[in-house]
């Protein structure tokens, strides 16, 4: 291989690009998903294995509802592989409405690791489960109570006042949502606390924890220690098996004795309370009489006072009422006085207004007049000026001038100039009349005005003297009721000081009286309290007797505990995953990469050809198309598996994780993983490349300098049908044509979009299915919110007491025991749930097949819940057998109903009466309502061991599936990748192919939005077609793939919601949209000439 050959390969996929990018993005998608998903389950077990060795977590725990003793001790030491052994006490205590249990601390097996702070030194100190963080802080000092009279009676803790100085997080409440119930609190355990084992007094124990020398070096999450540990926790459980009897036996023993010696003191102080007591009954009835007659003369006094103050209280109410009258008046008389001077002021106003206007009037006539006056003086002065001037000129005759006029003639224009002025001067005189016409009117009204104002003022004061008047016989009045009320006082202020001292006497001889009844009642009371005290203990310790039950010991494995054995079998259902999600991105990868190195064979056909003519070996040919394969599918897997080691492996960790007491995340060796990812990634591409390329290189040199004869038309099925065929169409028969005759390449687009938007779909189904499962249970199933579990041996007063509590509620009554279901080597735990009313039942439970079919359980008889058939493999009118109540019941199954969160067993009443010839025994309660307001109600009732708030269920089930649902966003997010860059990878590919045809229609005149609509017109009916059977290969990689990720005792939603089909389509026709302007850009690009010219 020489360095021309070498540069010839890296100069191909130079020029080729886009196509090497994809193979290696395709390719490194893949790889990150299968590294990934590898390598997740491993490490989410090694960092389980690791955390539970720095906790401290013992194999095997076992645990009593009644404290354990020596007995216990003696027999669970009989095993020679015990390497440690610790005895653990318990109490539950009150803090608040918090319950909180402590245990005496061991550290060679805590259970726990510091989160902060410091562990206990003395019998003073607590640490704290970190959950309870939230409520406290170091330093604090937490104050503990009992929960209720009984205990603290019987307590054997010396101290219930601790100083917090630590946090501590522990593999016993390894799920962070999951708590126990207090039997005695009767709700659940908000946190755990440790203190110094001195703390109790008592020697008996409630826990046992144990460790094995076998075990040391076995890897806690393998088969073997699985085996190992399950042979121990039998071996244990036959070792104990007896000691439930004995136990209750002995205790019933040591307790019928206590009884006998309380029954024998009670009888001894019931004689000795009659003799004084009649004595006292004596002098009680003398302080009586002297009482009554008290209470007598105190009557009397109390209403002759009430009369006088009903006499003075109807005088002042006269008084006032008289006021308010005398008020009102004033109010009155005010108010007239206002407007009268008012109306004086205004009139008074009117004739100054008037007068003013009367004088003005008058001075502007008279300045008028006077104006008018020297004009006609002025006029007379003009002509008698003339006329001197006239004289003068003639002689003094004015006959002898002709050109002057006439005096007659001046004399009669002189009249014609003082007319108008004359005419005015009437109009002035005529005006000066009217005025003073107005000033004779205008002191007529002032006349009158001023008689009617003294009028006016006459009637006010006659008002005001009438309003003094009254005010004075008022004031007298008011005189003689403050008088009448003072005297009041003195007369009922002497009175009571006699009633007084009439009452102090009796009060001093009652004191008598009682100081010697008290004496009396003193020994009484006492008496009577020991009596009454003993009788109620020696009762409560019969119906105590009466309601115990066998001692239930627990023997647990560390997969018995429920949180590690849920992180447990996530981390199996990440293996199975492993096994599904890769298969599929490597198969829509190696679709694609198929296409695309099919493609770059035949652009170089002519090349292999001029290499066959030179010489070369068909290996050499060939090894030109593995290099060109391998070298960016060896990159692609490198990258992809290091992205998938550094980042999808952690974030998927870190979702399964999230809620659980990992201490830290301990990862498994990925080389071998990555390199295998590689080999396989290297193999598949190699096969691809091997199949692609095996015609081509066997061809001849002539053959292969020839280009590939274009592929002949034939007719398609649609032209066919002549109806459809003539009306389509130009472009949409091209269309057609073109989707027909190039078969493959027409699969190759439907198969490559229809595996991503299968991925894609099937991300999103996921996504619904994990939101609908709690949701469907909750509110379409289950209608309860509560269950309380009821004391089957509970007193008749005590379930009236209950029922009286529960009454505002809507309950059901149920018969509720646990089972265990075993079929072909698989077992199952269920509940058994047998209702008193199956007519009732129906509110509370929704039995259902296939999300409508309703199950009728009283003609089905018995109902099993589908997560638990398909488990087992138990269908419609099989048999099974269960052991309830110590019988052996062989149960038809009559129905399967739709369960999605436990697994459980429905019996009708009737049906499990006639199976097992009794009555059901009810001891559970289905409750609707407030779950927080019933839990408070019933928290302190003695019928009820314990009641469950439903709700808190599902909300752990919430947390828990939303680590799975960031899974699937993880994945559905790289499928999205994968998606674009198989769309872009298509689209490349066909337009590269058909360059020489799309050259030819731009040669034709079509537009460059034409040739994209052209050839994109194509590609969208594919993806439309890829879209649709997307639909079907990811419906059936959900309905797969569900089953797998389900966490323990859960079953996944199958509900698919419209918006799944919608967005997953959207993304896919987003992206195909998106590559649209790119392959627009392009096609604008293509050079006519070299295309046409092109061996195509």
């Amino acid at each position: 291989m020489n360095k021309t050959y070498l540069k010839n390969i890296l100069r191909d996929i130079k020029k080729t690009k886009g196509k090497v990018f994809s193979i290696g993005v395709m390719v490194g998608l893949a790889t990150m998903v299968i590294v990934a998903l590898n390598l997740t389950g491993p490490s989410m077990r090694k960092s389980l294995k690791q955390s539970l060795d720095t906790y401290h977590h013992p194999d095997i725990i076992v645990k009593s509802t009644y404290p354990m003793d020596y007995e216990d001790k003696i027999l669970l030491e009989n095993d020679s592989d015990i390497e440690d052994i610790s005895y653990i006490k318990t109490i539950d205590l009150m803090d608040g409405e918090k319950i909180i249990r402590l245990k005496s601390y061991d550290k060679n097996f805590s259970k726990i690791h510091l989160d902060k702070g410091d562990l206990i030194k003395n019998d003073k100190e607590i640490i704290l489960d970190k959950t309870l963080e939230k409520y406290y802080k170091i330093d604090d000092t937490i104050n503990l109570s009992y929960i209720n009279d009984d205990q603290k009676e019987n307590s054997k803790i010396r101290n219930t006042s601790f100083r917090i100085v630590g946090f501590f997080a522990t593999s016993e409440k390894f799920m962070e949502d999951m708590r126990d119930i207090s039997p005695l609190g009767k709700k659940e355990i908000e946190g755990f606390a440790f203190v110094n084992p001195e703390n109790f007094a008592s020697d008996k124990f409630n826990e046992i924890n144990i460790s094995y020398k076998n075990s040391t070096d076995m890897d806690k999450t393998s088969d073997e220690y699985i085996s190992f540990i399950r042979d121990k926790k039998e071996k244990i459980e036959d070792d104990i098996y007896l000691r439930p009897k004995e136990v209750l036996k002995k205790i019933k023993t040591e307790a019928n004795e206590k009884i006998s010696d309380a029954e024998g003191d009670i009888n001894e102080a019931e004689d000795k309370l009659t003799s004084t007591e009649r004595d006292l009954l004596d002098a009680k009835k003398k302080l009586d009489d002297g009482f009554n007659k008290y209470e007598t003369n105190k009557a009397n006094f109390e209403k002759r006072i009430k009369n006088a103050e009903n006499k003075l209280s109807k005088s002042k109410q006269k008084l006032e009422d008289g006021q308010i009258k005398l008020e009102d008046a004033k109010e009155k008389l005010a108010t007239s006085k206002k407007e009268y001077e008012s109306k004086i002021q205004e009139t008074e106003k009117l004739l100054d207004d008037k007068l003013k206007e009367l004088n003005a009037g008058k001075s502007q006539l008279e300045e008028k007049k006077l104006e008018i006056q020297n004009g006609l003086d002025k006029i007379d002065k003009t002509f008698s000026e003339q006329k001197e001037a006239l004289v003068n000129q003639t002689g003094g005759d004015l006959s002898l001038s002709t050109a002057m006029p006439s005096e007659e003639e001046m004399k009669s224009k002189l009249d014609e100039q003082k007319a108008p002025l004359l005419s005015a001067l009437k109009e002035i005189e005529a005006k000066e009349t009217e005025i003073n016409a107005s000033f004779v009117e205008y002191n007529k009204g002032k006349a009158d005005f001023e008689a009617k104002k003294q009028e006016g003022l006459t009637k006010i004061k006659a008002g005001q003297a009438e309003v003094d008047k009254n005010q004075r016989e008022i004031n007298q009045g008011w005189t003689k009721y403050y008088e009448g009320r003072d005297k009041l006082a003195f007369n009922k202020k002497d009175g009571k000081k006699k009633l007084e001292d009439a009452y102090k006497k009796l009060i001093k001889s009652k004191a008598d009286y009682e100081k010697g009844l008290k004496e009396f009642d003193d020994k009484k009371l006492e008496a009577e309290e020991k009596i009454h005290d003993g009788k109620k203990k020696i009762s409560d310790n019969k119906e105590a007797l009466v309601k115990l039950r066998d001692p239930e010991y627990d023997v647990e494995t560390i997969f018995d505990n429920q949180g590690i054995d849920t992180y447990y079998k996530n981390s199996l259902n990440m293996d199975s995953l492993s096994k599904v999600f890769p298969v599929f991105f490597y198969m829509v990868a190696m679709l694609v990469t198929l296409t695309t190195m099919q493609r770059y064979i035949q652009e170089q056909r002519l090349i292999n050809g001029t290499l066959k003519s030179l010489g070369y070996a068909n290996k050499m040919i060939a090894k030109r198309f593995y290099i060109y394969g391998l070298i960016p599918t060896v990159i692609g897997s490198i990258i992809g598996g290091i992205l998938g080691r550094l980042i999808i492996v952690g974030v998927i960790f870190d979702a399964y994780s999230t809620g659980f007491e990992i201490l830290h995340a301990s990862y498994v060796n990925s080389i071998t993983v990555i390199i295998a990812s590689i080999i396989l990634s290297s193999l598949l591409v190699s096969l691809t490349v091997f199949f692609t390329s095996k015609s081509t290189v066997n061809e001849t040199p002539a053959r292969l300098l020839m280009p590939l004869a274009p592929q002949g038309g034939t007719k398609i099925l649609l032209e066919r049908i002549r109806p459809i065929w003539k009306n389509l169409s130009f472009m949409q028969k091209i269309t057609a044509r073109n989707l027909f005759r190039y078969k493959s390449r027409m699969f190759m687009t439907i198969f490559g979009v229809a595996g991503c938007t299968a991925l894609i779909f099937f991300g999103f189904a996921m996504i619904d299915s994990l939101k609908d499962t709690a949701s469907i249970q909750q509110n379409e199933l289950h209608n309860y919110k509560a269950v309380a579990i009821l004391d089957e041996k509970a007193s008749d007063t005590d379930r009236r007491n209950y029922q009286e509590k529960i009454s505002s509620y809507e309950i059901l009554e149920i018969k509720n025991n646990s089972a265990n279901l075993e079929k072909d080597k698989i077992n199952l735990d269920i509940s058994v749930v047998v209702p008193k009313d199956s007519k009732k039942f129906k509110g509370f439970v929704n039995l259902r097949k296939d999300r409508k079919s309703p199950v009728d359980l009283e003609k089905a008889g018995a109902v099993l819940t589908e997560n638990a058939s398909k488990k087992l493999g138990i269908k419609v009118n099989d048999k099974i057998k269960i052991k309830l109540d110590d019988d052996l019941l062989e149960i038809k199954i009559g129905g399967i109903a739709e369960n999605y969160v436990a697994d459980y067993l429905y019996i009708s009443k009737d049906y499990y009466e006639n199976l097992s010839k009794r009555a059901i025994k009810v001891n559970a309660n289905y409750i609707k309502g407030n779950p927080d307001q019933i839990i408070e109600k019933l928290e302190n009732t003695d019928s009820v061991l314990a009641v469950i708030n439903t709700g808190k269920a599902y909300a752990s089930m919430d947390a828990l599936l939303a680590n799975l649902n960031l899974v699937i966003v993880v994945i559905t997010l790289i499928s999205s990748i994968l998606a674009s860059v198989v769309l872009y990878n298509i689209t490349d590919i066909n337009v590269s192919e058909r360059k020489r045809e799309l050259a030819t229609i731009k040669v034709l005149g079509f537009y460059p939005k034409e040739v994209t609509s052209y050839i994109y017109r194509e590609i969208f009916i594919l993806t439309i077609l890829g879209i649709v059977l997307g639909f079907g290969l990811g419906y059936i990689m959900f309905r797969y793939i569900i089953d797998l990720v389900a966490p323990r005792n859960i079953m996944l939603a199958y509900k698919l919601h419209p918006l799944s089909f919608i967005v997953s389509a959207a993304i896919t026709l987003i992206l195909s949209l998106i590559i649209l302007i790119y392959v627009h850009r392009k096609l604008k690009k293509i050079d006519m000439a070299e295309a046409m010219s092109s061996g195509e």
